[in-house]
């Protein structure tokens, strides 16, 4: 889902949720920021300060693309097509199914919908993780690219060719 709106319409709309959720974790930041000017500088406080703002920056990542992942797909079932043609081969949409992926900053729980192959022997896919070019399904393009190759993708990006109704 791409959105067009202006960057305040989004704010004050499709992304206010994930600023609410943010919220706190910007405040911690503001705090470990305030503490850290108004003391003595060291070597042991600027090393702790430094570790925990990529602690703080990890989870704010982590947050955001879990956030961003679960908004790809529509919620309601009826906004996905009921039926997916891939490589000459028909899928049937089913339900959603939670899954952990792989990122830069950690894992995250994403919840993608499910097609059925409609002839027995072929395997099911995840239209979502077709699209974002998942690793064996399960990690992310960057992390593969920086944990090195892991051997096979789950199912190869759809081609040019390939439907949805």
């Amino acid at each position: 889902m791409v959105h067009t709106m202006p960057t305040k319409a989004l704010l004050a709309t499709t992304l206010r949720p994930l600023v609410v959720q943010l919220s706190s974790s910007l405040a911690h930041g503001a705090r470990l920021i305030d503490h850290f000017l108004h003391q003595e500088s060291t070597p042991q406080k600027m090393a702790t300060f430094e570790r925990a703002l990529r602690t703080l920056l990890q989870e704010v990542g982590r947050r955001i693309m879990a956030w961003v992942l679960n908004h790809m797909e529509p919620e309601r079932p009826e906004e996905m097509p009921t039926r997916l043609w891939l490589k000459g081969q028909a899928y049937r949409r089913r339900r959603k199914h939670r899954t952990t992926i792989a990122t830069l900053f950690g894992p995250v729980d994403v919840w993608r919908r499910l097609y059925e192959p409609l002839e027995s022997g072929a395997r099911s896919i995840h239209p979502l993780e077709l699209r974002l070019g998942l690793e064996a399904g399960v990690a992310t393009p960057a992390l593969a690219e920086r944990i090195g190759p892991l051997g096979c993708r789950s199912f190869p990006a759809p081609r040019a060719g390939d439907v949805a109704t």
